[in-house]
């Protein structure tokens, strides 16, 4: 398991120099320390898709059940624009702890993954136990924590998840 440390500097790893970055609130704002100086970070509520990365908090996005009832939900809670577009960037990466109760947000995100994909966008999870892509087809572990299975991630998880062809353990 992560430490909350190495969760956030292993999101960080999904910005890359010049990419235009937005970030929403909570544990999203740790992200920030361990951009690289050549990550462009964007002011929130400009209401266009002007970022690479967003990052957020799974609180945020799922705040009062807002993203199963509304899929423009995550777009207003990272300040954004809601004229129809699901999101403000082309990839969002949620931060979440991988506790049950948490799991349920994650959750209701999986269902909102058909949206995100139809705006082609992309949407990961990462939590303290591995890294998740929501698709089309459900919740894929594309990584897990040192010490950690795909078994034990399942086992914690309680729903149904698919094994990423190219599995591999996180690095930070």
């Amino acid at each position: 398991m992560l430490t909350i440390e190495q969760l956030v500097r292993r999101a960080a790893r999904e910005a890359h120099d010049e990419n235009r970055v937005l970030i929403g609130a909570g544990l999203a704002q740790a992200v920030r320390a361990h951009l690289s100086e050549r990550v462009k970070i964007v002011p929130s509520g400009n209401g266009t898709k002007t970022a690479d990365v967003a990052f957020a908090s799974v609180d945020e996005v799922t705040e009062s059940d807002g993203i199963a009832r509304k899929p423009r939900a995550l777009a207003k809670s990272l300040g954004g624009s809601t004229n129809g577009r699901s999101l403000l960037a082309k990839r969002t990466i949620v931060l979440v702890s991988h506790a049950r109760e948490q799991w349920a947000s994650v959750e209701k995100l999986a269902r909102f993954a058909a949206e995100v994909i139809k705006n082609r966008e992309q949407l990961r999870v990462i939590t303290d136990l591995a890294v998740f892509d929501l698709t089309g087809n459900g919740v894929v572990i594309r990584e897990v924590a040192p010490g950690v299975s795909a078994r034990s991630v399942q086992e914690a998880t309680g729903a149904a998840l698919l094994a990423g062809p190219d599995l591999a353990e996180m690095t930070f």
